[in-house]
């Protein structure tokens, strides 16, 4: 669904929502942007390692005479190092270290990657006493520095195998980073391996989208899975799982349900339907045949899988991508049948891809989830657009509908609940200027990928879909207070779904006198008073209407394509608004 033109449009969008995650950390620690930056951005990408905050504050050597560098880490067999003492000698050994440079700049740039190589030269020659330059760089640097050198030392002659990892962190994009700026990168990597002949070296690079992207993933790590049987065919499996174990694999230690591995699933927990209650009946049933040969099976996709032994599976960041319904009913099951755990030698079947790519895990989702009933639209639920758009709107207090069932299965009211093609009807009014195709959007449009791309086009500033969400918010209560008082009578029901986009329309062309109004005037609305609601705009909406519709026997509830151009006309006039001749021959120019 994204294809490389709209990737290359995506870091705007990812710094907005990098500034609002450190927002909240300026205002829970008081701390200033740029160290708020630092501390969240070093965080996330040493997240699987687990470290805490004394460990994470530990590792920060920044300040005068750093360097060039910001956090030194060092690893042992993925455990932290943080003086001598912790040193253990053994055989087999992997010592990982991090080298972290983080600018919180809009760009990366040449000058931090010529401070690190000119440092790194010194640092990493491990023939250089720490007195013949201990006054060139601080006390933290330099005791970081001696851990990692006693350590090599120690695991030399041994079974060693030293991963160095240089890493530059921005709110940049990194798509854009120049050929002197990659080709710096090149010469560190050479260097360290002149210095290290038997190591691996690599200098990342991470902005807002990579941060983001890392920020979703939870601290999961590798997870553990028993099997009965296994058949593996080339990266993948298809597994047959005792049920009690299936239970295991899904709950954590204090026996709550691992939610995040359901982050890429369309839907969340449907809760007492038929298709749930099917399933609660057959494994209630001991007089069924196995439970494998009754159910639909569980899709598990992931980064990594390997076999351990005979009878059991390792696999690193799990998503389950279909079967949500089911391991819901079977947790639950089990959470209430807990004298059976032990007892129960029914089994499951699952399926578990290694994932190539994201194309590979969209197919993926989309032909196992196309075999049950389904909004088209839901299928979109895991692009990254719409998790960055829930994400957004989230932080200002909006609950987005992004998985159906989310947020009510967390308790939230469902007039709480904004749904994506409610949004997506506004942004079509108001971003595409195409007021007529709003109130006929349908979930069926987004199963064209053209559509799909027209409407949720990333080159969008995120923070619009806030002010849509505030005013979609405050125009449902009062379409509600006009459906109940009014003593219009249009022949039957008011879908407000037809009327609110179109409403909001008219609002935005009145407050700034043009149809043709721009992205900038829309981010300018900080409330909804702005807006002039003096007159009741469905009001003014379904007065016109009446009068259009004086001479037709049999009116229709909402306005159709001609009677919007013709409410175009006739608030032009009165309000005179400019432009409407832009809107009135966007006819169809989207093929919305």
């Amino acid at each position: 669904m994204i294809n490389q033109k709209r990737g290359l449009k995506m870091a705007k969008n990812d710094r907005v929502l990098i500034d609002g995650m450190i927002d909240e950390l300026v205002q829970e620690s008081e701390e200033d942007r740029g160290k708020a930056f630092e501390k969240f951005s070093i965080s996330e990408i040493l997240k699987n390692y687990d470290i805490s905050e004394a460990d994470l504050q530990d590792g920060i050597v920044d300040g005068r005479n750093d360097g060039g560098i910001d956090g030194f880490y060092i690893f042992l067999n993925s455990r932290l190092i943080k003086n001598s003492e912790d040193i253990q000698i053994s055989d087999g050994a992997i010592i990982d270290v991090f080298l972290i440079q983080c600018k919180h700049e809009d760009s990366f740039k040449q000058a931090p990657l010529v401070s690190l190589h000119s440092s790194l030269i010194e640092l990493l020659d491990l023939n250089i006493n720490k007195e013949d330059f201990s006054s060139c760089y601080n006390d933290q640097v330099i005791k970081k520095r001696e851990i990692f050198k006693k350590l090599y030392r120690k695991f030399a002659l041994k079974q060693l195998k030293l991963n160095i990892k240089v890493c530059y962190i921005s709110r940049g994009n990194t798509t854009e980073i120049d050929s002197n700026i990659s080709g710096k990168s090149d010469t560190i990597k050479t260097m360290v391996l002149d210095l290290f002949s038997d190591s691996f070296c690599d200098v990342l690079f991470f902005g807002s989208e990579e941060l983001v992207n890392i920020s979703r993933k939870k601290r999961n790590g590798e997870v553990f899975l028993k099997t009965q049987k296994n058949l593996r065919y080339g990266e993948h499996f298809v597994l047959v799982v005792n049920l009690k174990d299936y239970f295991d694999f899904l709950v954590s230690e204090d026996g709550e349900l691992k939610r995040y591995f359901f982050e890429d699933n369309v839907r969340d927990y449907l809760g007492s339907v038929r298709t749930n209650d099917d399933i609660l009946e057959t494994l209630n049933s001991t007089e069924m045949p196995d439970f494998w040969l009754m159910n639909n099976g569980i899709t598990i996709i992931t980064d990594n899988v390997k076999m351990v032994g005979d009878d059991e599976i390792v696999m690193d960041n799990v998503q389950i991508v279909n079967g949500m319904q089911s391991s819901n009913t079977i947790y639950n099951y089990f959470c209430s049948q807990k004298e059976k755990h032990d007892n129960d030698c029914r089994s499951i079947l699952i399926k578990v891809i290694m994932k190539q790519d994201e194309n590979m895990k969209k197919l993926i989702i989309q032909s196992t989830n196309n075999q049950t009933q389904i909004q088209v639209g839901s299928l979109m639920a895991v692009e990254k657009y719409q998790k960055d758009i829930e994400q957004y709107l989230f932080s200002k207090g909006f609950y987005y509908n992004r998985k159906d069932n989310e947020y009510l299965n967390s308790g939230i009211d469902a007039s709480e609940i904004i749904e994506p093609l409610e949004l997506a009807s506004i942004h079509v009014a108001l971003y595409l200027k195409l007021p007529f195709r709003a109130t006929q959007l349908k979930q069926k449009h987004f199963k064209s990928e053209r559509r799909y791309d027209k409407i949720y086009n990333s080159e969008v500033n995120i923070k619009v879909w806030s002010k849509y969400a505030m005013m979609l918010k405050y125009l449902k209560k009062e379409f509600q207070n006009f459906r109940n008082e009014t003593s219009f009578n249009l022949n039957g029901k008011m879908p407000q779904k037809k009327f609110i986009p179109i409403a909001i329309f008219f609002l935005i062309s009145i407050k700034f006198k043009d149809y043709n109004f721009s992205m900038t005037d829309m981010l300018s609305i900080q409330s909804i008073e702005e807006l002039n609601l003096t007159e009741n705009i469905f009001t003014e909406i379904i007065s016109n209407l009446e009068n259009l519709r004086q001479s037709k026997i049999k009116p229709k509830s909402a306005p159709s394509h001609s009677e919007i151009k013709q409410l175009i006309q006739l608030f032009s006039d009165k309000y005179a608004i400019k432009n409407k001749e832009s809107v009135l021959k966007r006819s169809n120019e989207y093929g919305i």
